[in-house]
């Protein structure tokens, strides 16, 4: 870890500490701040970069992922009820991963860029 790293890491530690303080204080961030001497901006400036390191510690590293060529043969046919005809036909040559966390679920096949799915993984992540 360089000399910048670890003053990064100091600063955001000592930010998570002004967040509890914050929190326990009962008063508003605008209050809070005002009353001991930070602006607003600093304020919600760590509060976003402490939260993407918190991202970055939880969530797990994106894995890369081929998919697989599948013959229409070795497609199963299922009943899919809001797809018309078309679009099944279309579907049925291609590979498709599927991820779901609770009640969200994203549908990708193999035609998507890469460049898509990170934007796409991206947006997820940060609702």
């Amino acid at each position: 870890m360089s000399v910048n790293q670890k003053i990064h890491q100091l600063k955001l530690n000592e930010w998570a500490a002004h967040f509890s303080e914050q929190k326990a204080s009962g008063l508003s961030a605008r209050q809070w701040c005002a009353q001991n001497g930070f602006s607003l901006y600093a304020y919600n400036y760590w509060k976003h970069l402490l939260k993407e390191e918190l991202a970055e510690q939880v969530l797990p590293d994106i894995v890369p992922l081929s998919l697989p060529t599948i013959s229409s043969e070795a497609v199963p046919t299922l009943p899919v009820q809001s797809l018309d005809t078309e679009h099944r036909a279309n579907c049925a040559n291609r590979a498709t991963a599927r991820l779901t966390i609770g009640d969200a679920s994203i549908e990708v096949d193999d035609q998507v860029s890469e460049t898509f799915l990170l934007l796409l993984i991206k947006a997820v992540r940060h609702a």
